[in-house]
């Protein structure tokens, strides 16, 4: 799924009693008298030094001025190689370990955090890789045996998505829950963002980026399932301007769906696509597909490359006008089921998801 997530400042400095944070840590892989340095990431996302450290006997110690509690990265020389990753300074002493490849944060809470949900998230990335590996391997023999391992897909997904919402919930009240709703907001419902994002306001209603993400979520809600519909005019395959409300009005259920050529994730949605059109157009089903493609012939070679037999159009416009923006589209394939009383009914249907889903409306 490619993503647009709106550039976010990842500076979510907290105000502490204090302005000194402590951080010790242990990386006997480095050479002797090797130097190790901090940084906060600046408003405009640029790594801004703030502490060094000199390794002796393997560890370091030291102390970082900034006014406020924030998400720090470390950066170090390894192998001829800048290796960098990420961490909290907070009230306390944060604690890093680094050896034999393995990275192990503790000593404050926002960083026990982390490190609780890297080891649980370690096996369900070893599970992932396994599945991706038969996946490839399934696809190359018979690219329709791709839908059988789509559960699988889905189940980890659901797991992964669960261990993000225990993390935040278990870390409201520091930086590890803030850090992780912004890392993984792509991936959780609006309903999921705004319950998550209830839990962190005590500690952080008044947090720049915590308003930010309230702001992106109340966004996301506009186009939630019970939502009514919001009328956009794209442009058609016959150059001619064609607006949502006309199509709604004509048909009895229509899958609004954003997509662009480049997207492989999107190609590989168009045959069930195509099954569904083919099984309910003449129920009163249509589609309206809307490519992202910036480029106008990009998107015209892939029309008769898939041949689809719906109602195609193109926004490649930037700005508060485009379809886009108006559907607060932060990744593709996105796609929106309205009925003809314009409510919208059912979010991003992949794979048989769609036909079944018109199965039931249908009968």
């Amino acid at each position: 799924m490619k993503r647009f997530l709106p550039i976010l400042l990842l500076t979510a400095a907290v105000c502490a009693s204090c302005c000194g944070f402590s951080v010790k840590g242990y990386m006997p892989d480095l050479p002797e008298g090797d130097t190790v340095v901090i940084n906060i990431i600046s408003q405009e996302g640029i790594l801004e030094p703030v502490g060094t450290a000199v390794l002796k006997d393997g560890r370091f110690s030291t102390k970082v001025d900034i006014p406020a509690e924030d998400i720090a990265v470390l950066s170090f020389i390894s192998d001829g190689q800048e290796q960098a990753f990420s961490f909290f300074l907070e009230k306390g002493t944060a604690t890093i370990s680094l050896q034999d490849g393995m990275l192990s944060l503790g000593g404050t809470p926002a960083n026990v955090g982390l490190q609780i949900l890297n080891d649980r998230a370690l096996s369900l990335n070893n599970e992932s890789s396994e599945l991706m590996e038969a996946l490839q391997k399934a696809y190359q023999e018979d690219p329709n045996a791709v839908e059988k391992y789509r559960k699988e897909v889905e189940n980890l997904q659901e797991q992964y998505v669960g261990l993000i919402l225990s993390t935040i919930r278990d870390n409201s009240d520091n930086l590890c829950g803030l850090y992780q709703l912004v890392e993984n907001f792509n991936i959780l419902t609006p309903e999921e963002s705004e319950e998550m994002l209830d839990c962190l306001a005590a500690k952080f209603e008044d947090n720049d980026l915590y308003c930010q993400m309230r702001s992106l979520t109340e966004d996301k809600l506009l186009t939630s399932v019970g939502k009514r519909y919001m009328d956009i005019s794209v442009i058609g395959a016959d150059d001619k301007e064609l607006d949502l409300s006309s199509v709604v009005a004509s048909n009895k259920v229509v899958l609004l769906d954003f997509w662009a050529s480049w997207c492989n994730p999107c190609v590989e949605e168009i045959p069930f696509q195509k099954e569904a059109y083919a099984k309910y157009h003449k129920l009163g089903f249509e589609i309206l597909s809307v490519s992202l493609d910036s480029e106008e012939s990009e998107w015209r070679a892939a029309l008769k490359q898939h041949k689809m037999p719906w109602i195609q159009a193109l926004d490649n416009e930037i700005g508060e006008q485009s379809a886009a923006y108006i559907y607060r589209i932060d990744a593709i394939p996105s796609s929106f089921l309205i009925d003809s009383e314009g409510t919208i009914i059912a979010l991003n249907l992949r794979g048989n998801a769609l036909e079944n889903t018109l199965a039931k409306f249908f009968e």
